[in-house]
């Protein structure tokens, strides 16, 4: 009894100290550990397991911060899950639930029977009906996920994880049905529906949002560009257009989308489906023989497209430059316009960089291994045409100072540029990268590395050098495109900017009375607010949402191939592969496997414990202090797949002897 007083009164005098509070989310790190990162100052504070269990991760909390540095959750302010993905755990006793990205420690209790044909382990999505307290949270099964389907399993996780919007609601829904039933105004249209537009896009897709026609004329060569009319179903303010202005962008996943619009439009009213009449916005550009642009405009139409092709299918025809009869008047100069405009391309020295993209093989709802995807003929085709369209779109939108949106590509940091070529002298090239950043350098180091063993290499640090593309209200220079000013018009389906770049040039043409708007004519105009209601700071707002979303549906499509990838891995554990390093930080080295097109990590406690490796920051190499020798980019080596976490999305690598 002597003992346990004062212990007391140590715990009581360490409480009243503890006076400092914050507010901050609550994160789970790869290490399975948690912390709570303030809000304010970004500092991060651990939190014991026992406080992990008040609160969700992600949920916003405040806390007491105690003398040492720990954590306690005094309440939860914003929660952050109100679904989620995890397994389920079945017991003669009571059923639990155990989210996916959060260890063992926010098990949920099930409430209600649960039919025995749900296994235990099984997949489940919960909805949640009590959020954690002292107690565990409660909830209820929405839906089991089918097992047998791998890629459905993953694309739940991915949509549960980034809490993706994947579901309409009803004022959507009737707005929907008005749209249905709207009489579609095609007085002030072009007829163009005996032109012979094709779409080409991938064999799955169902919004096909851009056709193309080409002709050739006694100058040159006229393109035109048709893009859905969408920005006439889906009027601002309205609720289709603020659930998309909130998605920002549609999600695609290896066999599902999540549209930015409901199906009824994105895959139907608006798609350009063959031998359908579409309301479009059209881009039709004049070319003369050297691939010069001589004038563009923008006008709106009706299309019917008399094709829905493939990307592989169209290849064929490009490649063997043999055509279906009742296409080859328009294709034939597609071909021709496309050689053109490559070869100003690269009087540009615009970039175009090799990287790898694996995409799963699956037979039979089982994962074989990746593979890795080869960009065709068509696929640079339809690019070109899109780019062309784009960046005319831009062009008219700066010389009339209607405000808008623009994609911009900054150039690299110094710093990154300085990495960057301290990284090639080690690879025995000798090429002076100015600091301030010159498109023509980047270009001549591809051009450079164009058949070398390790092109594959120098192209990712080159991609790695470079600075992420976003959108704004500002326009300024595409680095990696070779552009002054840039845009997306071609997408409005699927990319809520887009959407917004065909509201600027509808308000053009709303005040020209030839009903089309010329690159070459256009001059600055004072804007309708009543028909285009959007200030600076309002589309400011919208760039930078969808700049996010954009980063967003990028996490999430990505999260959903590594689940997929830990999957084909755990089937493989304890086996060993030639793999090929593709990448080296300070902690260890990480290993594309090529058989199974899967990449993971040998910390540095698996190597050889025979020395010690010292990361050299400037070859992106780890070198052995007392044996020289080291592992290098490229190299090939002898790995063994030690553990997987897929919940972590971690593939734990070892060297093997």
């Amino acid at each position: 009894m002597g003992n346990k007083t004062p212990r007391r009164k140590k715990r009581l005098r360490q409480h009243k100290r503890s006076k400092s509070k914050i507010v901050g989310i609550l994160l789970k790190k790869k290490n399975n550990q948690f912390h709570v990162r303030d809000s304010n100052t970004d500092e991060s504070y651990r939190i014991s397991v026992r406080e992990v269990r008040k609160a969700f991760i992600g949920d916003k909390v405040q806390c007491s911060i105690s003398p040492k540095g720990w954590a306690q959750i005094l309440k939860v302010l914003e929660s952050n899950t109100s679904n989620f993905i995890g397994k389920l755990e079945k017991s003669s006793r009571s059923n639990k639930a155990l989210p996916l990205d959060s260890g063992k420690y926010n098990k949920v209790n099930i409430l209600g029977k649960i039919p025995k044909n749900i296994k235990n382990s099984s997949y489940v999505k919960i909805k949640v009906i009590k959020q954690p307290t002292t107690i565990p949270a409660m909830g209820i099964i929405e839906q089991t996920i089918d097992s047998s389907a791998p890629e459905t399993i993953a694309n739940e996780i991915a949509i549960s994880r980034f809490n993706l919007r994947n579901n309409w609601d009803k004022n959507v829904i009737n707005e929907i049905k008005k749209l249905q039933r709207l009489e579609e105004n095609k007085s002030n249209r072009n007829d163009l529906s005996s032109l012979c537009f094709v779409t080409i896009d991938g064999k799955s897709a169902q919004d096909f949002d851009d056709a193309v026609y080409a002709e050739e004329y006694e100058e040159g060569f006229h393109l035109y560009v048709a893009i859905a009319d969408v920005s006439h179903y889906v009027q601002p303010g309205g609720f289709i257009d603020e659930e998309a202005r909130k998605r920002g962008t549609s999600v695609y996943f290896t066999n599902k989308v999540i549209p930015m619009l409901p199906g009824e439009l994105s895959n139907k009213l608006c798609s350009l489906r063959p031998k359908e009449k579409k309301l479009c916005l059209v881009c039709k550009v004049e070319l003369d023989k050297l691939g010069v642009v001589r004038d563009a405009s923008f006008f709106r139409a009706i299309i019917k497209s008399q094709a829905r092709l493939t990307y592989d299918e169209s290849s064929k025809y490009f490649e063997e430059n043999n055509y279906p009869e009742h296409l080859s008047s328009s294709l034939k100069p597609l071909k021709e316009i496309y050689d053109l405009l490559k070869q100003k391309k690269i009087s540009r020295k615009a970039l175009e960089l090799d990287i790898p993209d694996f995409s799963p093989k699956i037979k039979e709802g089982e994962i074989k291994r990746f593979v890795k995807g080869k960009r065709k003929i068509s696929h640079k085709i339809i690019e070109e045409c899109m780019l062309l369209a784009n960046i005319c779109a831009a062009e008219i939108l700066l010389k009339s100072r209607i405000t808008s949106i623009f994609r911009v590509h900054p150039k690299p940091d110094s710093i990154n540029i300085q990495q960057l070529e301290s990284f090639i002298r080690t690879r025995r090239i000798n090429l002076k990268i100015r600091p301030e950043g010159k498109v023509e350098d980047f270009y001549s180091l591809i051009k450079l590395s164009q058949d070398r063993k390790d092109q594959e290499e120098i192209h990712m640090q080159i991609l790695q050098s470079l600075n992420l593309a976003y959108y704004s209200e500002e326009s300024l220079e595409h680095f990696a495109l070779s552009y002054k000013a840039y845009t997306h018009f071609t997408s409005p389906i699927r990319r809520y900017p887009d959407l917004m770049v065909h509201r600027a040039i509808k308000e053009l043409l709303s005040q020209n009375s030839s009903d089309e708007v010329r690159l070459r004519k256009v001059r600055k105009v004072k804007v309708d607010p009543q028909s285009y209601p959007f200030k600076q700071e309002d589309v400011s707002k919208i760039a930078n949402q969808s700049s996010y979303k954009e980063r967003e549906a990028e996490k999430a499509s990505r999260d959903s191939l590594n689940t997929l990838k830990c999957e084909l891995a755990a089937k493989h554990k304890q086996k060993t592969f030639i793999g090929k390093i593709s990448g080296i930080t300070n902690f260890g080295i990480f290993i594309l496997l090529p058989d199974l097109g899967i990449e993971g990590l040998c910390h540095l406690k698996n190597l050889p414990k025979n020395d010690y490796f010292i990361f050299n920051q400037n070859s992106k190499s780890l070198i052995g202090k007392h044996s020289g020798n080291g592992y290098f980019l490229g190299d090939k080596v002898s790995a063994r797949i030690k553990e997987v976490d897929i919940p972590m999305q971690r593939i734990d690598l070892g060297i093997a002897k």
